[in-house]
């Protein structure tokens, strides 16, 4: 910031620029719970916020050549199903 001489702050130009999201192909985190799929039914993905867990479980569902669930613990609906 600049101060003027009477003393007007003007606040810094910034030029932004958008791009589009791209999403992050994960195959080798993919192929490990393809293969723990072959010996566990059920596979949890934990973590904290926005870290792709979801997008990583899209990948593995698509991947899957089975049916997949997959249940949000944030919906009680879902979090009663596993009680």
């Amino acid at each position: 910031m600049e101060m003027r001489a009477n003393h007007e702050i003007s606040a810094p130009t910034a030029e932004f620029s958008w791009h589009a999201p791209v999403m992050i192909q994960r195959t080798g985190h993919v192929r490990t719970i393809l293969r723990r799929l072959r010996s566990f039914p059920v596979i949890v993905i934990l973590g904290p916020r926005q870290i792709g867990k979801t997008t990583l479980a899209q990948q593995v569902a698509k991947a899957h050549r089975g049916a997949a669930h997959r249940p949000d613990l944030e919906n009680p609906a879902d979090l009663n199903r596993l009680m």
